[in-house]
């Protein structure tokens, strides 16, 4: 359900498959923030995410260092935030946004979603060229693996790999290839 969400907000958004480089451009970072914030409303959750005016000195929205978190709404407005922080409740979902090719920092983010306790875990990353994102499913298969990161673990992971290579001529649906974490390995999904 996460992803289909993900793939209608990202086509409400935008009326061509492909805003900019994300690995640099700040327009892309900032449109996939608003895909994710549909996506937390479409699942009826508040999204905890950076604030793009926050200053140094002021609370970020950004928790742990999770891109977002989300909660449920009902238990959020249940426990009514307090100005200086939200509820303390544990996020529906968790949400990593990774910009970078490297796949030693998409690793990391592998490595703090599993460090979050949450139901749905979710990465958004980005390679350039199908043959890449199969190397980097294979990469995050054995960092899980090798560091017993989903073993005990009952929350499910969802890592969305898109292909730069594709451009401007893809469709969303082209552009991202979705995994799940399942039976000790990342296995391709389709998205109805």
């Amino acid at each position: 359900m996460w992803a289909k969400h993900f793939l209608e907000s990202a086509e409400s958004l935008t009326k061509f498959a492909y805003p900019g480089d994300p690995s640099k451009d700040k327009a892309w970072t900032e449109f996939i923030g608003r895909v994710v914030e549909q996506v937390a409303e479409k699942m009826g959750c508040y999204p905890a995410m950076r604030r793009k005016k926050a200053k140094k000195d002021q609370y970020s929205g950004e928790y742990l260092n999770i891109d977002s978190l989300f909660f449920d709404l009902k238990s959020y407005d249940l426990l009514k935030p307090s100005e200086d922080w939200d509820p303390f409740v544990l996020p529906r979902q968790a949400v990593e946004l990774e910009n970078s090719y490297r796949r030693d920092k998409v690793a990391y983010c592998i490595w703090k979603l599993f460090c979050v306790r949450a139901p749905l875990r979710v990465l958004v990353c980005y390679q350039d060229g199908q043959s890449k994102v199969q190397a980097l499913r294979k990469h995050l298969t054995e960092v899980i693996k090798r560091g017993s990161l989903a073993e005990g673990d009952s929350g499910q992971l969802l890592v969305l790999i898109g292909d730069d290579s594709l451009g401007e001529t893809a469709t969303w649906r082209q552009y991202y290839s979705f995994f799940e974490w399942q039976d000790g390995q990342l296995e391709p999904f389709l998205v109805r």
